[in-house]
C-alpha cells in the first residue's frame, strides 16, 4: 500500500508537470516547426505520458517503432479497437497519424488542448452535417499525405472483446478506393514476473487496469493505471485491405474480423 501511494505521489505531479510543459510547447515552439519535427514532438510527448503512467511498450511496438513508417502505406486509413484514453498516446508514441475523435475529448482538462494541438479532427456524434464536414477535412489530410486513424467502435470497451464497428467513416475509403485500410489490434497486459512468459502475462488484468468505461472519471482512470506496476501496451498491425470499390459495410466487416481475431489470438496465447 505504501509503495502504491509513493508511486502515485511521484507520477501524478510528474504527469501534471509534463502536461503543463506540453501546453507551453504547443503554444510557443510547436507552431513554428515543420511537419517532421511536429511529429517528433508529438511522439516524444506521448512516450513521456506512457512512461509517467508506468506503461511500457510491448515487443511488437518496440520492433515496429523503428520500421512502422516504411511498413505502413502513406496515406492510409488506420482502424483500431478502443479501450482507453491511453490509446491515443499509445498510437502517437509509434505512429505519425491524424486522429478522428469525438468532440467530448476537446473538453478534457489540459489533455484536451494537447490532443487538439496534435491535429486531431473532432466530430459531434449524431450530427450529420458535422460528419460531412469531418469527411471533407479527413480527405484533405489524406490528400496531403497523412495517415488518418479512427476507432470504429465509437466508444471504449473493456478490452476483452471488440464491439461492433460503425460503418460511416469507412465512407472515406469508398470515396478514395486508392487509399488502403489498415486494421490494428491494441491490447494491454500486466507482467507479473521478471521474465515475460505465457504463465506470468495477464491480459485481462491489464485490460481491466486501463479500460475507460462506465462513469469512470479521467483522474480516476489515471490513478488506477498508475497504481500497479508491470503494465505494458502492445499492438498487432494487420495486412492492409485494398478497397477496390468495396462498399463501406464490407470494409468495416473485414476490418472487424482482423481486429477481433488479433485480440482473440493474443488472449489465447496468454491462456485466457
Amino acid at each position: 500500500m505504501f509503495a502504491r501511494a509513493l508511486q502515485l505521489g511521484l507520477r501524478l505531479p510528474g504527469l501534471l508537470a509534463w502536461t503543463l510543459f506540453g501546453l507551453f510547447w504547443v503554444t510557443t515552439v510547436f507552431r513554428f516547426l515543420s511537419r517532421p519535427y511536429r511529429q517528433l514532438s508529438i511522439r516524444v510527448f506521448a512516450r513521456g505520458v506512457l512512461w509517467l503512467c508506468g506503461v511500457s511498450l510491448g515487443p511488437n511496438l518496440r520492433t515496429l517503432s523503428g520500421q512502422i513508417s516504411s511498413s505502413m502505406p502513406v496515406p492510409c486509413l488506420v482502424v483500431a479497437n478502443h479501450i482507453s484514453w491511453l490509446d491515443i498516446f499509445l498510437v502517437h508514441a509509434v505512429l505519425p497519424a491524424t486522429f478522428i475523435a469525438k468532440s467530448e475529448i476537446r473538453s478534457w482538462p489540459l489533455a484536451g488542448l494537447l490532443v487538439a494541438a496534435s491535429g486531431t479532427i473532432f466530430v459531434e456524434r449524431g450530427n450529420r452535417h458535422a460528419v460531412r464536414s469531418l469527411i471533407k477535412e479527413a480527405m484533405a489530410r489524406l490528400d496531403s499525405g497523412e495517415r488518418v486513424i479512427f476507432f470504429p467502435e465509437g466508444t471504449t470497451s473493456r478490452g476483452e472483446e471488440v464491439l461492433k464497428f460503425h460503418t460511416s467513416l469507412f465512407g472515406l475509403a469508398e470515396q478514395r478506393p486508392d487509399i488502403a485500410v489498415v486494421p490494428m489490434t491494441l491490447f494491454y497486459y500486466r507482467q507479473t514476473g521478471h521474465r515475460p512468459t505465457q504463465a506470468n502475462v495477464s491480459v485481462p488484468d491489464g485490460m481491466n487496469q486501463v479500460a475507460y468505461v462506465d462513469d469512470m472519471s479521467l483522474v480516476g482512470s489515471m490513478i488506477k493505471i498508475m497504481g500497479r506496476p508491470g503494465l505494458q501496451a502492445d499492438a498487432v498491425i494487420h495486412q492492409a485491405i485494398e478497397p477496390q470499390g468495396m462498399p463501406r459495410q464490407q470494409l468495416a466487416e473485414l476490418s472487424y474480423v482482423a481486429v477481433r481475431e488479433g485480440l482473440e489470438k493474443r488472449l489465447s496465447m496468454a491462456g485466457c
